[in-house]
């Protein structure tokens, strides 16, 4: 999985389409055009999601800020950074270890690249982020399940618990990842 902080910074300004459920009722799907970086900040406020890595949060957070102005955030904002544990987060994770040499092209040999599969990669990233998500409240609920004494609370948990694993179901799915629970 790719972090998604990294897809922010490094194509936040690409474009991607994305499949939305269309207003109009003749319509079951439409295909919309938006930025990595505007369709991730969304993605995950609307499901009031945010990051363990406190590094992480305060990239994203200064992500939404900026979009909020008006502002489309690029790379140069974050490796060039007031704040010393950005700059040198956003300079880690786009620094790259490998270089594609151009003999591939040179030969007409076509390599799969992540600009390529840019669209896939956002949809599954955030996927694999929300199930992550999930499976830590799980372990919330469980650890929460052991020291609960009362049976209305521990129904409402599992009830909660139950929800959970079928949308970790469902997105594990989408990703075509076969889970036993």
């Amino acid at each position: 999985m790719v972090p998604i902080i990294r897809l922010l910074l490094q194509y936040g300004k690409e474009e991607v389409s994305i499949k939305k459920e269309a207003e109009e009722k003749d319509k079951e799907v439409e295909e919309i055009t938006v930025s990595v970086g505007k369709y991730l900040v969304s993605a995950i406020k609307a499901d009031d999601l945010g990051f363990i890595s406190a590094v992480y949060q305060m990239i994203f957070d200064e992500y939404h800020r900026l979009l909020t102005l008006g502002e489309q955030p690029g790379e140069n904002d974050f490796i060039s950074h007031e704040m010393d544990q950005i700059r040198i987060t956003a300079v880690d994770l786009l620094s790259s270890r490998y270089e594609l040499s151009e003999n591939w092209e040179k030969r007409r040999i076509i390599v799969n690249t992540e600009e390529n599969k840019l669209s896939v990669l956002v949809d599954s990233s955030l996927l694999s982020f929300k199930i992550k998500k999930i499976e830590s409240r799980i372990a919330e609920i469980q650890q929460t399940l052991k020291d609960t004494p009362d049976t209305e609370d521990m129904d409402i948990l599992l009830m909660e618990m139950r929800n959970l694993k079928n949308i970790s179901r469902k997105f594990n799915k989408d990703l075509s990842r076969i889970i036993t629970h």
